[in-house]
This record gives structure tokens, sequence and C-alpha cells, in this order.
């Protein structure tokens, strides 16, 4: 497995072991502390719900899967269990855990309170247990140039990684704990 955008995980088919189709991946939980992935959050495929003894209700339709069992990611996801065994490792959408989601389009700031710009992806690494190196972030106009970059020739802004060991705190925004002056030395453009 190679890293992912989770753009690009959004809407994979999620297929058990014997090659049932369980549902779609909606969304993934981590755990802020460590950057790590968590658990997968799936729509359940019409019908799977009852024969993975889900429970009625409203939520039923959702689901959550470790991602220690993810077997591998190609064009779908693959867990590493036979449908019969599910129950034992699915559990029910609570929502208590942050998704990778909720960080699009939150706004970054540097350590000494200047925008950066926008959340626009997250980057998974399933091979490094899951994971969340480096958030996709287009740049503000006004920060262009202070961070030494250049608009496109179409006058698209550009798109940095910034790395999330640089992170402090998430909240309503991103806020970093280096200075703006500190990420121009480590921007890397995205193409």
């Amino acid at each position: 497995m190679s890293s992912i955008a989770f753009e690009n995980l959004k809407g994979m088919q999620v297929i058990s072991f014997d090659a049932r189709l369980l549902g779609t991946v909606l969304d993934v939980g981590y755990d802020q502390s460590s950057w790590r992935g968590t658990h997968m959050r799936i729509a359940l495929s019409k019908g799977i719900e009852k024969e993975l003894a889900v429970g009625k209700g409203r939520h039923s339709a959702k689901t959550l899967i470790p991602v220690s069992a993810i077997a591998n990611l190609y064009d779908v996801v693959l867990v590493d269990h036979e449908i019969s065994y599910m129950k034992d490792i699915i559990s029910p959408d609570t929502n208590s855990s942050p998704l990778l989601s909720s960080l699009i389009g939150k706004k970054v700031l540097s350590s000494d309170n200047l925008s950066v710009g926008t959340i626009i992806d997250v980057l998974i690494d399933p091979a490094d247990n899951w994971s969340v190196p480096n958030l996709s972030v287009v740049v503000d106009k006004e920060t262009v140039e202070p961070l030494g970059l250049k608009k496109s020739l179409l006058g698209r802004l550009p798109v940095i990684s910034v790395n999330t060991l640089n992170i402090k705190m998430v909240g309503d925004m991103v806020f970093l704990a280096i200075s703006l002056e500190e990420l121009k030395g480590s921007v890397s453009l995205y193409d």
C-alpha cells in the first residue's frame, strides 16, 4: 500500500475477504495526538446490516471498521475478514472521534498568528500504521509571496504540504507550532 489522498479514499467500495460488498467509505476517524487513522466509517450496502446484525435504527446503515482490519487498498478497500467474522470487529457509528473530513476547509494559522491557507485534502499512509503525515493546503493570496511561492500562469494559488508534526492544536482552525518564516523553510509544493 502507498499513500493515498483522503478525497480519493472516500467513496471506495469496501469488500470482505470472501468477496462480499460491505459498502463504501464515508470517512476515516483519527487520533489527534498521534495523527494516525483509527477506523473507517462506511455506509453499508443495502441488506448487509441484517447479515452483520448491526441492528435497527436510524444509524444502522453506517458502521465503523478498525483500520487494523484493512488488508489492502487498491481500487477497493479489502477487509482481512470474511463476512461471518465481521460482527466481531465492527462497531456502531457513534461519531465520537474526530474525522478527517472535519479538517477539510479549516484555516491554517502559523504560530505568529498569520494565515497560511485552507486545508483541501489530507494524506494517509496505510503502510505506516495509517499515519496522517501531511495536510494539503491551498495558500492564501496574501501568503504566497512571504512563503517564497508564485501563482501559476493561470492565476491559481499554490498548494503546499504541511507536515502534521508541525501542528500544535486543532479546533475551529488548525494552529501550527511554527512561524510563517519557519514554514517557508520546509514548504514543499504539490504537483
